[in-house]
């Protein structure tokens, strides 16, 4: 980058109104990114705010970790997809709560990735059994 060249991000407020469902905004939160990745922005960011009442507010790290990072779950087949669906909450809850023990350094090079997809599919093969998928497949992931 030399010394004249400006680049942009987003900014992503975490704080909603109360009664304001948290899965439309996140929804919301995610076609901001897909935007601000389409238009070539650099950068998003996410504040926090501990004495928010009476609003709502996601917690930043779990927010960016969800806006960095796309998966699919590989399965067999159809029928194992239709079996996993309901139980997304309980897979997505295993995700967030080993994310949150992640350091930096837990995602360094190839190996930190492959770790990673390794743990992930652990964990929900946990969560779905006893059903099974394959694997976790990163679509996108962003580590900074």
């Amino acid at each position: 980058m030399s010394g004249n060249e400006i680049r942009a991000g987003v900014f992503l407020s975490g704080q909603h109104p109360p009664g304001v469902s948290a899965a439309a905004a996140v929804r919301e939160h995610l076609e901001q990114v897909a935007l601000a990745r389409e238009l070539g922005l650099a950068s998003v960011w996410a504040g926090q705010h501990f004495l928010s009442h009476p609003f709502q507010m996601f917690q930043s790290v779990p927010l960016l970790a969800r806006m960095g990072a796309k998966v699919v779950l590989e399965v067999t087949d159809q029928k194992m997809s239709d079996e996993i669906k309901p139980v997304m909450p309980r897979v997505m809850d295993a995700f967030q709560t080993y994310l949150r023990e992640l350091r930096p350094t837990d995602l360094d090079g190839s190996a930190g990735l492959y770790r990673l997809k390794e743990e992930l599919t652990r964990r929900v093969n946990a969560a779905i059994a006893p059903g099974r998928i394959n694997a976790v497949l990163f679509k996108e992931i962003v580590v900074q």
